[in-house]
């Protein structure tokens, strides 16, 4: 599964977590969705930026991770420490008998059932029929639409807009230092910069077509995932989901220091 996904799961786990033991929830979903970003960077399905860049590539599945594995594994490393440095040291104790869980299995076996179907008409170009189908399971189960979080959407769709309009009056090209005989270091820089601005999935749209330099910009999209919010989906998917104010100033705090660490990095490996 995708970074984006995988936040999907383990974010409602850890909220539901918190209702059985005291832990440092706001803390455990920053590391995850940092953990999602640095984790999906190594394979060539982890994440959407890198679907795409293999795609242009022509490279293997086993030569895009190696491409990548070398700053991959570094940073998981860097993750590693982080977590470690950041983490409570008190015991977790679970109080399972104070609390009711609900589980609704029939919701889980339908969409579970539904899920590869959905995969399968979206990357066979019948993406009006997957809609379809997840219409069809929000009619049926109308409580999913209502819990649905629609700014999320809207901000997804208002990403993909944004590079669609920028692509039609601006070319990579123009960028400073991105003409002919261009670095790869300012090609990585340049690939963290516009991620800070309209997300790294719109960002690598925009780039990808007129770049001689796919390691470049892979590492600099995937790097761009880090420090503001906006970075990457995935830490929109994460601290929304969350819903509490004080998780959007703690996540910088952690993502900002380890993005310098991404840039040092990721320069060495170039």
């Amino acid at each position: 599964m995708t970074n984006d996904i995988a936040l999907f799961v383990v974010v409602p786990l850890t909220l539901a977590l918190r209702q059985l033991a005291p832990v440092s929830w706001r803390r455990l979903i920053i590391f995850e969705a940092l953990g999602v970003n640095v984790g999906s960077l190594l394979s060539p399905i982890g994440n959407p930026q890198n679907i795409y860049l293999w795609q242009l590539s022509h490279l293997s599945f086993p030569g895009f991770i190696e491409m990548m594995a070398p700053w991959g594994l570094v940073l998981l490393a860097g993750l590693a420490l982080l977590v470690e440095l950041g983490s409570s040291r008190r015991p977790i104790v679970l109080h399972l008998e104070d609390h009711t869980i609900t589980v609704l299995r029939g919701l889980f076996w339908i969409s579970l059932g539904l899920y590869l179907p959905f995969l399968g008409l979206v990357e066979t170009g019948h993406s009006t029929w997957a809609l379809a189908l997840a219409l069809g399971l929000g009619i049926f189960r109308p409580l999913l639409l209502r819990f649905l979080d629609w700014g999320l959407l809207v901000t997804f769709t208002l990403f993909f807009i944004d590079v669609g309009f920028l692509s039609s009056f601006f070319n990579p090209h123009q960028l400073p230092g991105l003409g002919q005989g261009k670095s790869h270091i300012i090609l990585f820089l340049w690939g963290i910069l516009l991620s800070q601005v309209m997300s790294n999935v719109p960002a690598t749209l925009f780039m990808a077509p007129e770049t001689d330099s796919l390691k470049s910009l892979a590492y600099g999209v995937n790097a761009g995932g880090f420090g503001l919010f906006v970075g990457s989906m995935a830490n929109l998917i994460a601290l929304r989901m969350a819903r509490d104010r004080q998780i959007w100033r703690e996540f910088h705090v952690l993502s900002f220091p380890f993005l310098l660490f991404a840039v040092v990095t990721g320069i060495l490996f170039l």
